[in-house]
C-alpha cells in the first residue's frame, strides 16, 4: 500500500519535479495508473462508476500532463535568456505563461464541469481534489524521507 501510495504522489508531483530526472513513459504511465486507482478508492466510487470514470480520469491526466510539458519546455526557454530580455518580450513572455495557465484552468474546467459529472456525481467528485492533495502530501512525505 505504500508503494502504492508514493507512486500515485509521484505522478502527481511530476510536473513540479522539474530538475528531477524524467522518468520514462512506460513508468509514468503506471505511476498514473496506480494514482487513479487510489483516487477512485477515495472517492468510494461504485464498480460502475469507476469503469465510466477511470478512462476519462486519464485522458484528464494526459492532458494537463501535456500542459505541464509545454510549460517546463517554456520554463527552460525563459531561464536561458530571461537575463538579457528587452521589456517587450518580457511582456510577451508573461503573455505566454499567462495563456498556459489559462489552458491548463481550461482543461479542469471542462473536464470538472462536462465530462466527469456524465461519469460520477458531483457529490463524489468534489472529493477527486481532496484526494489528489492527499496523494501529493504522500509522495511528497515519503520522498522527504527517503532523502
Amino acid at each position: 500500500m505504500r508503494t502504492f501510495i508514493l507512486a500515485s504522489v509521484l505522478a502527481f508531483a511530476l510536473p513540479f519535479l522539474v530538475n528531477a530526472q524524467q522518468p520514462s513513459e512506460e513508468k509514468i504511465k503506471e505511476i498514473e495508473a496506480k494514482r487513479t486507482e487510489f483516487v477512485i478508492q477515495f472517492m468510494k466510487l461504485t464498480p460502475e462508476e469507476a469503469e465510466k470514470f477511470k478512462p476519462l480520469y486519464q485522458q484528464y491526466l494526459q492532458e494537463l500532463r501535456a500542459i505541464h510539458k509545454k510549460r517546463r519546455e517554456f520554463r527552460k526557454q525563459l531561464r536561458d535568456k530571461r537575463q538579457n530580455m528587452t521589456e517587450e518580450e518580457a511582456k510577451e513572455a508573461i503573455e505566454q505563461w499567462l495563456t498556459l495557465e489559462e489552458e491548463k484552468q481550461e482543461i479542469i474546467r471542462k473536464y470538472y464541469t462536462s465530462v466527469f459529472p456524465k461519469a460520477i456525481p458531483n457529490s463524489k467528485l468534489i472529493l477527486l481534489p481532496v484526494a489528489e492533495r492527499k496523494f501529493k502530501k504522500e509522495l511528497l512525505k515519503d520522498l522527504k524521507s527517503k532523502n
